[in-house]
This record gives C-alpha cells, structure tokens and sequence, in this order.
C-alpha cells in the first residue's frame, strides 16, 4: 500500500477518498492511502484501546516547561526508539499534587504512539488484525487494578486490564502507591513488572512516594532488581 496526502489535506479534512480507512483508487486499479487519514484514524484507534484519560489526550512535550523534564525526553527517545532497544524503565516521583507526573507520562505515551504509527499499521496488516489489537501502548491507574482484584472481581474486564498492564508494548502505571503492609498489592505490581521484564518491554511509573526506601518497598526484591536493572528515576516538584 503507498500512501498519498490528497489536496489540501489536515485532520478535520474532506477528500474525494472513499471509506474511513481513507482508500483511493487510481483507473489503473492501483491503491492509494492519504498518510493524514491514515495516522489520524490510527490515532484514534489506539486511542479508543489504550484507555488513557481524556484530558491527556493532547499531552505533549512542547507544553512541558520543566527543563529537567524536556532533558529525561531527549535522553529518552534519541532515537526515537532508544527507550526499548535498552529497555528503559521510568519512575516520576514527588508528593506534591499537580507537579505533573501523569501529564509527564502521557505525554512520553503520546511521543511513542506518534512515531511508531505507521510501523504498527504495517504490523497490523501482516497480521490481518485491528492496530488496537497490538496493544502498543496503555494507561492504568494502579489503584483501581489492584481493588479489582482484591474484590475478587476477576471478569472480562480485570482480565484485559491485567493482560494490557503485562504485555502492551510501552504501559503507564499511574499513581502507584504501595505501603509495605499491603502485600496483595505488592505481590500484583511486582508480578506485571516481572512479566513485562521477561519480554523485554519498557514501563513507566508514577508515585507520590518521595523517598526511593518507600519507593523499593513497594516491590518484592526479585522485581526491584528486575525494574532497577536499567532505571531513570526524576523527583518532579511545582
């Protein structure tokens, strides 16, 4: 499949293309796909399987103003690709309220998705599969996995939540907060880092715990050694 930007093309664009997917059809039978149809409809499809909030959305490092901050991107995704050729593990800590951690999160969620668009759309077609059905990258909020299960409410849902937190390319695990009492949650977050380890992908994390004891003692030591064996740890602040 080529692709070809039809006139005058931008995302909230009209064209003579026929079908969602953007397809158009030279007379010579030969099949073309506008590139803007084709990212923003694949966007969107991640988008609707990734399950990040929607005020996040548009989450982006050019609206970070933290220099700190910009600098850990850079070192990040230079190549774009750097954060799962070295299986990169990320934690954003701090206890202060608004300093941006989840923004922070998603927007490296943001600046994955966007550059690999066009290779998962490509993946997706050799697989005959939806590119959501990838998996190529998810947002859950820690808490709410973990008082699923411990209400026992292992349905559908759970499941899926559970298998997208150990097997999605880049996952976001927001607002972790483990206390060494709690070893059902420890047990559940040590168990999705050790999986996601054993198939080499990348996580990121974000705390209201300060210190990096507390932070360690949310793990089992099996699975901070697993998360600590290549980590880029930032204490963000107001």
């Amino acid at each position: 499949m080529r692709y070809s930007k039809c006139n005058d093309c931008v995302f909230s664009h009209r064209c003579d293309m026929k079908g969602k997917e953007g397809i158009i059809q030279e007379e010579r039978g030969r099949l073309f796909q506008c590139a803007i149809c084709h990212k923003y409809n694949a966007v969107n499809e991640c988008y609707n399987g990734m399950n990040i909030p929607p005020i996040y959305k548009e989450a982006s490092i050019a609206n970070i103003y933290k220099e700190r901050l910009k600098d850990l991107f850079n070192e990040l995704f230079t190549p774009p690709t750097k954060i799962f050729d070295e299986r990169l593990n990320i934690i954003l800590h701090g206890t202060m309220m608004g300093a941006g951690k989840t923004y922070a999160g998603c927007a490296m969620l943001n600046e994955f998705l966007y550059f690999i668009i066009e290779h998962i759309n490509l993946l997706a077609l050799k697989k005959d599969k939806e590119i959501s059905e990838l998996d190529p990258i998810y947002f859950i909020r820690f808490r709410d996995l973990s008082e699923q299960a411990r209400n026992f409410r292992f349905d559908y849902e759970t499941k899926e939540m559970l298998r997208k937190a150990k097997e999605s390319w880049l996952v976001l695990l927001d607002d972790v907060e483990v206390t060494p009492d709690d070893i059902h949650s420890i047990n559940l977050l040590s168990d999705i880092i050790e999986s996601r380890y054993n198939i080499g992908k990348p996580t990121i994390i974000t705390t209201s715990m300060d210190d990096i004891i507390d932070i360690e003692a949310m793990f089992t030591a099996k699975a901070w050694s697993r998360l600590n064996n290549n980590i880029k740890i930032m204490r963000l602040t107001k």
